[in-house]
């Protein structure tokens, strides 16, 4: 808790900038060792982490400005957001950019969307931070459902970055995980049908190599702004035992502490199951010897009874035979 709070002090003490370099490395290291000191040597930055970019309409409202500029502003929170996660350790980064629920908005906003979703994919393959980090991008959902235009981008943005191995982002396009688990259903049924898979394969480990971000590791830490609590059918299946965190800022305002503190609340939750479980190891190697111990004990008794009383020396060893 005394952790958190400090974090806290720090992002509100500071204005949220734009800039990716904002606040100054020395800064970021500061709170890192923070992290490291809170969560014990142990600790390990989450491998994959997901987020829910939520509130930028809301963002677009308080300042009256159109929604499409809120989404724009969305977009550099985004890219503020991977410099910090893959400067941190982070290599996989999941980023929900637009659910298939939100094609039924006001269709001049899903048009503004889809041309901000061509102009950006163009653009974030030659993003210096993604350079910087060899960072490949894959763009994840119903291709079908893209306009051509942003699947032009999108493949565009795919070939340009496919031979990069530092990390990996995923852009989330027209996605939701039900769809997304019917169709690796869908598809298990007629490899059945066609013989291209056995009734004894139908198992988890099958059905998760038909999602659509296969080869992604699990989600260690999901993170969604604006103060919703739930997942909006985001990556369920990916993010089963994920740590999730609730942030009540809007995405556009996300600034580097509210990372920082997500990632000390996975730290911290990792730290707090290692030390549950080498606690339950310990107890369980400490039975095991008072078991012994007591075992020992009980066969130093008979025979010291043995030598003294030797009439029930018999008696003494059919009881402990017994």
């Amino acid at each position: 808790r005394r952790w958190t709070v400090q974090l806290d002090v720090a992002r509100n003490g500071m204005a949220v900038s734009d800039g990716v370099g904002w606040p100054p490395s020395w800064m970021r290291q500061l709170a890192m060792a923070m992290v490291r000191c809170a969560c014990g040597k142990e600790w390990k930055p989450p491998k994959h982490v997901a987020f829910v970019m939520d509130g930028n309409r809301r963002h677009a409202d308080a300042k009256r400005v159109k929604k499409a500029e809120g989404h724009r502003a969305g977009f550099q929170a985004l890219l503020r957001a991977l410099g910090w996660s893959f400067e941190i350790g982070v290599r996989h980064v999941s980023a929900f950019a637009f659910a298939i629920d939100n094609f039924r908005r006001d269709p001049d906003e899903v048009s503004a969307l889809m041309d901000l979703a061509e102009d950006k994919l163009e653009a974030i393959a030659e993003n210096d931070t993604l350079a910087k980090h060899d960072v490949r991008v894959r763009v994840v959902g119903d291709w079908n459902r893209l306009p051509e235009k942003v699947r032009v981008a999108a493949k565009k943005a795919m070939e340009a970055t496919e031979a990069r191995k530092g990390a990996c982002l995923d852009v989330f396009l027209a996605y939701a995980a039900r769809d997304e688990l019917a169709t690796a259903v869908e598809t298990m049924r007629r490899d059945l049908a066609r013989g291209r898979l056995e009734s004894e394969q139908v198992v988890e480990e099958e059905l998760l190599k038909r999602t659509m971000n296969y080869g992604a590791p699990p989600v260690d830490l999901l993170v969604r702004t604006s103060g919703e609590r739930r997942l909006s059918d985001f990556l369920l299946a990916q993010s089963a035992h994920a740590h999730l965190v609730f942030l009540d800022v809007l995405w556009p305002e996300l600034s580097y502490w509210d990372l920082a503190r997500a990632v000390l609340e996975h730290g911290m939750a990792n730290s707090r199951k290692l030390e549950k479980s080498t606690g339950e190891m310990k107890s369980c190697i400490d039975e095991q010897f008072s078991s012994r111990n007591r075992t020992d004990n009980d066969h130093a008794l008979v025979r010291a009874h043995a030598t003294k009383t030797p009439k029930v020396r018999h008696v003494r060893y059919r009881e402990q035979a017994g």
